[in-house]
């Protein structure tokens, strides 16, 4: 079944619009520039922007079975470019197809010759392969020809053999693929949602967990995904998500989020760009997940430096998880291999060797301690590598560790003791925001406005790099008919703007002074009614978020709200809608009954129609403890459940950094207006990193 992105309804397989509200299944807007295009492609054809879902593809050949082509024989396959895709089946899949498809997987092996193909020049973007004798691309190989034969809904970018013989030995065979059909729903989702509604999310990480809900699937699943699933519990960021994954008696498949073209944190590094803090981070952050990952003998992944990536937001990340030969994928050891056999704590003294080599001079002076201690160390355990970073935190201006342990993970490849942790108060690094409004497809005038004042502060020297950001971000959604809400949406926004100029300097406003700055834009628009002849009042609500480093304020009056996404909570609703039904509810009326009266929805705050003794803001104070993304909105966004609905597919993107913020509000407002458009719509995105801070103190 395919599941309509706007309204969650499921339609068979070959349906191209929604049967419910008539939204395309076949086509997605352009982040970039709105344009609609085919799933199909990869870019837009408007703006070059990419548009396609890719995924990282990795097909394992078991080795019981029928013998599977040589590395030889896989390393011939070239490489097509990025970009390109080769046209497969004309027919789309039905659900039962793709299902029973999974029984099968990858595994025949043609001995039939498969014609060699070329790419026609068609102006598409999306290449479409023509039967050629003089073709310069050679035949497929048959794993990855019965792979795609056999999942028509994927189209080949790319196919490539690791040159690296750690991958290599682990024999798998790596794609990169055009996903066709995104919204088809995966068997791996369907699973893990009725895993999550069963178990608390506390012992997903636990293996024995993992491992026995996937044994009682009806559909099999490869061993392999049981790390992923555990490990990414603890480590959110750091591993790729999982779109899907299956097994049949041949092969093993899995489908990961695409980090391919992610820079390495060699090459970062090199560019001189990261501060000591970060780049120490970055390796107690290898250190952390090499003690982690013991029990599921996956060391390697933080040994093989091409796997170590760098998104945009500057976090560290794994393409892919590696194992020890022989572990969940097959891989056998020949003689006189380079593979790892036994992963060591001094393999991973390597790796940070070669990693701090491409230092510039400066940061090669201040690491000089660190690299004289890798250097002369032999058999060095994972005490020693935890008490050299101490050291140079100790050493480097600005770094102040603190200590401590939490039980480490057995395993007959490392070493057991306690496992490293330092834990650190947060500082923020990047700071940023975006914000955009529409009319609504059913107005014709908008009565909402937003402000966004925001100052940034970085210090960056060899020593340190330091972001100090103010910043006020103000949404008012206006009402009163004909100018009314217009004037009374901006004359609250500004109003509330000069009171923070005023007032806020260096530290930041405590409660009474945010309250004071809600009466100053309050009274004005009192008063004004007063001035004004008639009954019709005009009003305003307000929803405001002011954020000063790793600090946040918010206050809101009305139904516009505020919502908070982070990688350990999700998606939080942070503000709670000042209306009758809510009161009720807060009154202990049972929330059925409290918005099955008429009234439900009218508000019971607004700024402008009554004096500032009637007015009774609600204020919180938050911390942002993780990664944090805020959204401030109006109703013509969050009616419908809208962003809880879509947060995967819309919001997630901003906090992990694959789209602009600028991108991704204005994908949430095509959104609304296609599933809403009742209503003027409005969106401030607020991005906020943060990264352990470290002073000059020693302990």
């Amino acid at each position: 079944m395919i599941k309509c992105p706007q309204c969650n309804y499921h339609n068979i397989d070959d349906h191209r619009f929604c049967q419910q509200c008539g939204t395309s299944l076949t086509q997605k807007h352009c982040a970039n520039c709105g344009h609609l295009v085919d799933f199909e492609v990869t870019h837009c054809p408007q703006c070059d922007h990419l548009t396609g879902t890719i995924w990282w593809t990795l097909i394992t050949p078991l080795p019981n079975l029928d013998p599977s082509p040589t590395m030889a024989e896989l390393s011939a396959v070239e490489t097509i470019p990025m970009g390109e895709s080769v046209a497969l089946l004309d027919e789309e899949p039905s659900t039962e197809e793709l299902l029973d498809s999974i029984e099968r997987l990858v595994g025949d092996q043609s001995d039939g010759e498969i014609d060699t193909v070329e790419l026609s020049s068609s102006g598409s973007s999306t290449a479409v392969l023509q039967q050629s004798s003089d073709s310069k691309i050679p035949s497929l190989s048959p794993a990855i020809q019965s792979f795609l034969d056999q999942n028509p809904r994927y189209q080949l970018l790319a196919s490539m053999v690791p040159q690296d013989p750690k991958l290599a030995e682990n024999g798998n065979l790596e794609l990169t693929i055009l996903d066709t059909q995104p919204l088809q729903v995966s068997p791996l989702a369907i699973m893990l949602n009725q895993l999550e509604g069963t178990i608390n999310p506390a012992d997903m990480g636990q293996p024995e967990t993992i491992k026995g809900f996937l044994e009682a699937q009806p559909l099999p699943f490869p061993i392999v995904l049981e790390p992923y699933l555990a490990l990414r519990q603890q480590f959110p960021l750091l591993l790729p998500h999982v779109h899907d994954a299956w097994q049949s008696e041949q092969q093993a498949v899995i489908l990961l989020e695409n980090r391919a073209d992610l820079p390495s944190l060699k090459e970062v590094i090199a560019e001189g760009q990261a501060s000591p803090t970060q780049i120490l981070y970055w390796l107690e952050q290898t250190l952390n997940f090499a003690v982690v990952c013991a029990p599921w003998q996956c060391l390697p992944s933080v040994l093989n430096k091409e796997n170590l990536k760098v998104d945009q937001g500057q976090i560290l990340c794994l393409q892919q998880l590696l194992f020890e030969p022989g572990q969940f994928w097959p891989g056998k050891s020949e003689k006189g291999s380079t593979s790892i056999q036994s992963p060591t704590w001094d393999d991973l003294r390597y790796v940070w060797l070669d990693l701090l080599q491409g230092l510039g001079a400066s940061l090669l002076e201040q690491f000089q301690p660190l690299l004289d201690n890798l250097q002369s160390a032999e058999n060095v355990t994972q005490a020693e590598l935890l008490e050299y970073l101490n050291e140079l935190s100790q050493r480097l201006p600005s770094l102040q560790p603190s200590i401590t342990h939490t039980q480490a993970h057995q395993s007959s490849g490392a070493e057991t003791g306690a496992a490293p942790t330092l834990i650190l108060p947060n500082q923020l690094v990047h700071l940023a925001a975006a914000g955009q409004t529409d009319d609504g497809r059913d107005r014709h005038h908008n009565e909402d406005y937003f402000a966004i004042d925001q100052r940034l502060q970085q210090i960056c020297n060899p020593h340190q790099n330091h972001v100090s950001g103010q910043g006020l971000y103000i949404l008012c959604d206006g009402m009163g008919g004909h100018a009314g809400g217009e004037i009374a949406s901006s004359l609250a926004t500004e109003t509330l703007t000069q009171y923070f100029q005023a007032h806020w300097q260096t530290e930041f406003p405590d409660t009474a002074i945010v309250k004071d700055a809600i009466y100053a834009a309050n009274h004005a628009l009192f008063q004004l009614n007063e001035e004004k002849a008639g009954n019709n009042r005009m009003g305003t609500t307000l929803v405001m978020a002011l954020v000063q480093d790793t600090h946040i304020q918010i206050a809101h009056v009305g139904d516009s709200r505020l919502y908070r996404l982070t990688h350990q909570s999700g998606l939080e609703q942070i503000t709670v809608d000042h209306e009758v039904g809510q009161r009720e509810i807060q009154r202990g009326t049972d929330p059925a009954v409290a918005y099955a009266r008429p009234d439900a929805y009218q508000l019971t705050q607004a700024l402008g129609p009554r004096e500032n003794e009637a007015l009774e803001p609600d204020i919180q104070l938050l911390t942002a403890s993780e990664d944090t993304l805020l959204l401030i909105c109006s109703d013509g966004l969050t009616d419908n459940h809208l962003l809880e609905v879509h947060c995967d597919q819309y919001l997630l993107p901003m906090l992990n950094s694959q789209v602009t913020l600028q991108q991704g509000v204005n994908e949430l407002v095509m959104l609304a207006n296609e599933h809403n458009g009742h209503d003027n719509i409005t969106v401030i995105a607020i991005l906020m990193r943060v990264q352990p801070q470290r002073s000059s103190q020693t302990y």
